[in-house]
């Protein structure tokens, strides 16, 4: 396999979570054509609903691989999907997983690992050479 820019790699990743919120913006934007079975959901929603599942998949598939891999996708999932602060995904990983006390910097570290193992795991290419 060829090596990786991991740096350039963890950024596209981090930001391919981030889009998270606005392709679920746009999924919710569009509720009102979901919620009509008569009418054909628009090309805009039915990419909204693709975009918000592909990240979500990938996280569940992570969480599928082993116990610390699943630990990597929670971090992702608490930190982008629910928009939660390190002291409150510190928290949520310490009740989920047993864990004593992560400091800001381990858990920064977990996070980096977390976004490098998704990019892999992602079907959208996310790796940079």
């Amino acid at each position: 396999m060829d090596p990786i820019n991991e740096p350039a790699t963890i950024q596209r990743a981090k930001q391919f979570l981030k889009d998270y919120r606005q392709w679920q913006l746009r999924k919710h934007s569009f509720s009102k054509w979901l919620n009509q079975p008569d009418t054909e959901m628009p090309q805009t929603a039915k990419q909204a609903d693709f975009e918000c599942q592909l990240r979500l998949r990938t996280l569940a598939a992570m969480r599928e691989i082993d116990q610390p891999t699943a630990l990597l996708a929670d971090l992702l999932t608490d930190r982008y999907i629910h928009h939660l602060t390190i002291p409150q995904t510190v928290a949520d990983l310490s009740t989920k997983y047993h864990q004593g006390y992560l400091a800001e910097r381990t858990v920064n570290r977990y996070q980096n690992r977390a976004l490098l193992i998704f990019a892999y795991a992602c079907p959208r290419i996310l790796l940079v050479k």
